[in-house]
């Protein structure tokens, strides 16, 4: 186990973080989850990397872009490599990014064998798929698709409904039992983004506290809009790119149907921006995946200015944001951009033409087809903003009111400091 040796339990309690995660710890991870904030205020910090424990197949064929040179990373390789990880750790509050299933529970139940305190970072939802909608609406979908022959996705469809159903009925049976009775340990800290988060930690218990904070996303808005960039020297769209269909969480997660070619999405893709650029004079910058990988791929986007690790600096300054359902949709609405959402032919065979879709929608737009609506899309009746839906959106997915004005981890860090202080032994 890389940068670990298993030593007895520590008696003297210190300053100490652990962070937990199902990923490999990237550059852009150490910024944004607080590293800094952390080793600022006189802690020491860890990172445990469960990847090859939880998804042993998610680096096959893949290397993550601008890995972390952080130094005290450990690469867990087996269970008993994490346990004994939290047990050397058992003094080090955690912070767990990672969610509670039956794959990770093993982790949870170290917890509480360890008697570990932690912080976990609950889901945000997205607005991707409608909390509650009528079945005549899924019915219609499917038959849909069975009339256009497209059987994956309408099996893919009907599968995904009986495990949502079956998966939210052993939720709230799960639910009934409290969280240490199941042998894990509950979180002391819950940290909820809007009123619409997903809770991904086990059962809470009666001194679990929520800490009410923003959506990571907030945080690079907050920078930017204290320090703005200056003008580009001309007009530009950016597109935020999802990188379709090589993300590696698919082969993780099975996200995307097999059908989809990644060669036609690609290709649909390009002679859109082609038109956008003749028609709107302004090129179109890809602001690239922070995982993807396209100085493997170069022919992907032939020709087009591509930029990683920095999206929110692009939509800050964009004309136009052109988009599917990516969550750094936050920045444009958090920047007042006008979004042009797109589709196409490939994608309308996977559940992700739903989910743009959608996500459209909450902005009051139709997604633009571009295998089949190139040269007659409205790019102007798109290009509105509808400052009400930007609002409700700003408060149902990225800040509620009330909550500080500050980085997340600030607010995080905190409560955090007055646990550890109050439990501290010498």
């Amino acid at each position: 186990m890389k940068g670990f040796r298993r030593e007895g339990a520590r008696k003297l309690m210190g300053r100490r973080i652990c962070y937990y995660n199902e990923t490999p710890l990237m550059e852009r991870d150490y910024e944004r989850f607080g590293f800094e904030t952390f080793l600022s205020r006189g802690f020491e910090v860890s990172f445990l990397d469960m990847t090859r424990v939880i998804h042993p197949r998610y680096l096959l064929g893949y290397e993550p872009p601008n890995l972390s040179a952080y130094a005290d990373v450990c690469i867990a390789r087996t269970r008993e490599d994490v346990e004994a990880f939290v047990e050397h750790n058992r003094d080090a509050f955690g912070i767990v990014l990672l969610g509670y299933n039956h794959v990770t529970r093993f982790l949870y139940r170290a917890f509480k064998r360890f008697d570990v305190r932690y912080a976990q970072y609950e889901s945000v939802r997205t607005p991707i798929t409608p909390i509650t909608r009528p079945f005549s609406f899924e019915g219609a979908a499917l038959l849909e698709r069975v009339r256009k022959r497209h059987y994956a996705a309408a099996a893919n469809q009907l599968f995904r409904k009986f495990r949502s159903v079956a998966s939210k009925a052993r939720l709230v049976a799960s639910d009934q039992i409290p969280a240490r009775l199941k042998g894990v340990q509950p979180p002391r800290f819950s940290l909820r983004s809007t009123r619409n988060y997903i809770r991904i930690s086990p059962p809470p218990a009666r001194d679990t506290e929520a800490v009410w904070i923003h959506h990571l996303d907030y945080d690079l808005y907050l920078e930017l809009r204290d320090n703005p960039l200056p003008q580009p020297p001309e007009p530009y769209c950016v597109f935020l790119d999802e990188y379709f269909t090589l993300h590696p969480d698919f082969r993780v997660f099975g996200a995307t149907a097999p059908e989809m070619d990644t060669q036609r999405y690609y290709e649909g893709l390009n002679r859109f921006f082609d038109v956008v650029e003749r028609r709107l004079k302004m090129r179109v910058i890809i602001a690239a995946h922070p995982r993807a990988r396209y100085d493997l791929n170069p022919e992907l986007f032939p020709r087009r200015k591509m930029e990683q690790f920095k999206t929110a600096e692009l939509v800050s300054r964009a004309t136009l944001v052109l988009a599917h359902e990516s969550t750094s949709i936050n920045f444009a609405v958090m920047f007042r951009k006008p979004v042009v959402f797109l589709t196409s032919d490939e994608i309308e065979k996977t559940r992700y033409g739903e989910s743009i879709r959608n996500c459209a929608a909450t902005l009051g737009k139709v997604p633009i087809n571009v295998d089949r609506d190139i040269e007659c899309s409205d790019l102007e009746r798109e290009w509105a903003v509808d400052d009400e839906r930007y609002q409700e959106f700003f408060v149902n997915y990225i800040k509620i009111r009330g909550t500080p004005e500050r980085p997340y981890w600030e607010i995080v860090a905190d409560p955090i400091e007055s646990e550890v202080r109050k439990h501290a032994r010498f």
